[in-house]
């Protein structure tokens, strides 16, 4: 089952979130937009209140999405992806590059991931961490730290975008969905040829305190 949200009016724009999310992320995006914009937001695989309608890879994401956009009548649409969205973003764009009028990557781990996370992950006890992780209830302090520690201005951070993230964690196997999600992250390469060959207009979005995807990968995604 994929869940999505089909809100506003005007230019169609496809929401895609990263990890450990879902579509309430985009809740001001939509709030601020919807008169000028008609949002389609998805919930990813095992995310939200999605369930498994793809496998948790942004190349098999990509290749689902494709004739679901289809048949919500979007011929052509700007895609914006955060994250691990973004990855799926850049995917849909090399994939149909006709369809993208503009492609919006926002902090996406273009570069995969450095050696020894692809190690970890590939290592069983990765898969028993997960199995604790899923039985554990969504601590709200830890919640708080981490975000806290995410975000480059944290006294921004308000108890609604917790509870936005605390409500993500509860999703159904929503852990496993991230273990699959990072083990892809790790063999990904970025679609470069295809996206040079697209004629969309490209906007890179960072924040120069990001401290779990460097700003340099921005660059990376610039280059096409």
């Amino acid at each position: 089952m994929l869940f999505h949200r089909d809100e506003g009016s005007g230019p169609p724009v496809v929401l895609i979130h990263g990890l450990a999310s879902h579509t309430r992320v985009f809740d001001d995006v939509i709030a601020q937009g919807s008169k000028s914009y008609r949002f389609i937001a998805v919930d990813l695989p095992k995310s939200g209140r999605s369930r498994d309608w793809a496998a948790c890879a942004p190349g098999a994401i990509a290749d689902a999405l494709l004739p679901f956009l289809e048949k919500q009548g979007l011929k052509q649409f700007a895609v914006v992806g955060h994250s691990f969205g973004g990855l799926v973003a850049m995917e849909l764009a090399a994939r149909r590059p006709k369809a993208v009028t503009k492609l919006v990557v926002a902090s996406a781990p273009a570069l995969g991931l450095p050696p020894q996370a692809k190690q970890l992950l590939e290592n069983p006890v990765s898969d028993w961490a997960l199995q604790f992780l899923a039985r554990m209830p969504a601590y709200r302090p830890a919640i708080r730290r981490y975000f806290e520690w995410l975000w480059g201005e944290p006294k921004r951070l308000t108890e609604r975008h917790l509870d936005i993230y605390a409500q993500a964690l509860e999703a159904h196997r929503v852990w496993e969905g991230m273990l699959e999600a990072a083990r892809a992250i790790a063999q990904w390469r970025l679609p470069l040829e295809a996206l040079r060959a697209g004629t969309f207009s490209t906007h890179i979005v960072w924040g120069e305190k990001d401290p779990l995807v460097p700003l340099f990968m921005g660059s990376i995604c610039r280059r096409r």
